[in-house]
């Protein structure tokens, strides 16, 4: 039985729609990341969830039972519906310690309270914090104080609104490796936020992308990267090179050379997309038949990966292309590379 079920889900404010018809669901001990830009719904469907807005339409189910339901008046308070969540600013209660800010959510009658405080602060490099107040500490530190005051009345569901995006990048990551640990240890179905691709492939088993409060796709983090459903999933994943053509004899002709358009009939008008990554600088004894020449606009490094842009392609469809490669690597404007796409991995759509 999902932790977690939405069934038909919509919600509209006076700007317009947040979520239309939405449903999917999350096991117990399963993480899910709503992945999309800002605006595309996601924080809507976190409060709906937890109970923080009145469902307009739809319903809502934790552990099998119908927590809210549209058009009803009578929804499950937030407070009984057995949901932690984790505000994007973390919500401290400022007048309150650490060790009571984690403690908030036990009964003060629970004989493992003072136990496991101890035990889980001891875990996270917290317990010589246990005694201050949040202002005190650094963003890492008051992230993992939320987190754990969140998981402590062992919640049937799990509510992460975008819980790293004050972070900086190192300790972003140190932290992401924190929690997967924690919520790993727990039967919690978690439903987390996050405009981050990366994050959601690091975290989730399940990624469902939101575009404009619909549901684009729901699968497996290496499933929407290999296999995306639309280009907007595509575009998803960092820079793209993007063409229309027209498909001949299964083909379609782009400033990279030809693309196989399986399942597509000759005529039909496509666009093929092509990540950055995924264009390949050949080196001197490499060989690709559908290889071409491009031309150096500029170089850039990136530190671990540098940028290139190149003028590829022939009469009618010369275009500026972007790749990224691995390392430091500058060559000379005005120089040539010979380019590939590597196999497999372009998109086509029907344009």
């Amino acid at each position: 039985m999902p932790g977690l079920l939405l069934e038909e889900v919509s919600h509209r404010y006076d700007s317009g729609w947040a979520v239309r018809d939405l449903g999917f669901a999350v096991e117990p001990g399963e993480i899910v990341c709503l992945l999309g830009p800002s605006g595309c719904g996601k924080t809507t469907v976190l409060r709906l969830a937890a109970g923080l807005e009145p469902l307009q339409a739809g319903r809502i189910r934790i552990g099998g039972r119908i927590v809210a339901e549209g058009g009803k008046a009578q929804q499950v308070p937030p407070e009984s519906r057995g949901v932690g969540l984790m505000f994007q600013d973390y919500a401290l209660f400022p007048h309150l310690t650490v060790r009571e800010n984690v403690a908030f959510g036990l009964a003060r009658s629970d004989s493992r309270r003072a136990t496991w405080v101890r035990e889980v602060l001891g875990e996270m490099e917290l317990e010589e914090y246990a005694d201050r107040y949040p202002h005190t500490l650094s963003g890492g530190q008051q992230q993992r104080i939320a987190l754990l005051r969140a998981l402590a009345p062992r919640p049937r569901v799990l509510l992460l609104d975008e819980p790293f995006s004050g972070l900086d990048e190192h300790l972003r990551q140190q932290i992401r490796m924190e929690t997967l640990r924690r919520l790993e240890g727990t039967e919690a179905s978690t439903l987390m936020v996050t405009h981050d691709p990366e994050e959601a492939m690091f975290l989730a088993d399940r990624i469902v992308v939101l575009h404009r409060g619909r549901l684009v796709q729901d699968a497996a983090p290496i499933e929407i990267f290999e296999r995306p459903r639309d280009p907007f999933v595509a575009r998803l994943f960092g820079p793209v090179n993007e063409f229309e053509g027209v498909v001949r004899s299964r083909r379609v002709a782009t400033p990279l050379g030809p693309v196989a358009a399986g399942g597509f009939e000759d005529g039909s008008a496509v666009l093929v997309m092509v990540r950055a990554n995924d264009v390949a600088v050949l080196e001197g004894g490499e060989e690709s038949r559908s290889s071409v020449t491009g031309r150096v606009r500029s170089a850039r490094t990136l530190g671990l990966q540098s940028e290139l842009r190149l003028r590829a392609g022939g009469d009618g469809i010369a275009r500026e292309i972007q790749v990224r490669v691995p390392g430091v690597v500058l060559p000379g404007e005005g120089s040539e590379l010979r380019l590939a796409v590597r196999a497999g991995r372009a998109f086509v759509y029907p344009r």
